[in-house]
């Protein structure tokens, strides 16, 4: 499994979105536009632009109960127009990323990071694809390209299971670590086996303003795993998972996701 190839195209460059509640828009062509990015990737315009300071300044609860599984699709239609696909969406790609994203229990004391801002997003199947508009501007493609898109997008996340994490501090004296792959461990529930990360990638330290005006750092960390082992896949029958940070200064971070136990959705092209 090329876990390197597969999980750059889902995951460094992928971009956020500014929010636009409640709203069922269409990610059309006439709303691309060039730019960049906070992370330094392109965007196709304000609908896909965020800032990790706006999720984290919102309530984020310790343990994301999702309304299904990671592999469903429900708020994402993806449809043929002419000669090109179009995606639908019930939410911005901002507030896709929040459903998907958790702020942490303290498991045991240390270096304490920014309370309630730092939390971690899970990159469920429908993020994932949706990411493709962010990055590829995936509705300015040939039909026969974005099938293309879609395909290998879908195949790198049967393959891996990535989770960001975002790391605040207030101050520069206690700057986010850069965590390793002993710093990291995955959980499934019902409890199983615990897996390292096969990859973890640390984006650049950014300055961010939270909506008070208070001036924070954050770091990005992307945390990927390998999503099958021993030739199993080992999100198909969980019901949840957990993440378990230990940093350098002893604090254990524990973040949380579960969902209902239901037939998973598929994506399709209509």
């Amino acid at each position: 499994m090329d876990t390197l190839v597969d999980s750059q195209s889902r995951s460094t460059e992928r971009c956020l979105g500014a929010p636009r509640r409640g709203a069922l828009f269409m990610i059309a062509i006439a709303l691309i536009t060039a730019g960049v990015m906070a992370g330094g990737c392109q965007s196709t315009g304000s609908s896909y632009r965020v800032s990790p300071e706006s999720i984290a300044d919102q309530f984020l609860p310790r343990e994301r109960e999702a309304e299904a599984h990671p592999d469903s699709v429900r708020l994402l239609t993806i449809m043929e127009r002419d000669d090109q696909l179009a995606f639908e969406m019930e939410h911005s790609y901002q507030h896709l990323h929040r459903l998907w994203s958790s702020t942490f229990n303290v498991v045991s004391a240390g270096r304490t990071p920014t309370r309630p801002l730092t939390y971690a997003t899970l990159w469920s199947q429908e993020l994932s694809l949706a990411s493709l508009e962010a990055h590829e501007g995936i509705s300015t493609l040939t039909k026969e390209a974005a099938r293309e898109q879609i395909a290998k997008e879908r195949e790198a996340y049967r393959t891996t299971i990535q989770i960001d994490l975002y790391w605040f501090s207030r101050s520069e004296r206690t700057l986010p670590p850069a965590l390793l792959r002993s710093n990291a461990q995955l959980q499934m529930t019902p409890a199983g086996e615990r897996y390292r990360p096969t990859e973890v990638r640390h984006l650049p330290l950014r300055d961010a303003v939270l909506s008070n005006g208070e001036s924070v750092i954050y770091r990005r960390t992307i945390l990927v795993f390998a999503r099958v082992v021993d030739d199993r896949d080992i999100l198909a029958d969980a019901n949840g998972l957990q993440l378990r940070i230990l940093t350098p200064g002893t604090t254990r971070l524990e973040f949380a996701w579960s969902w209902p136990n239901e037939e998973r959705e598929s994506a399709m092209l209509r």
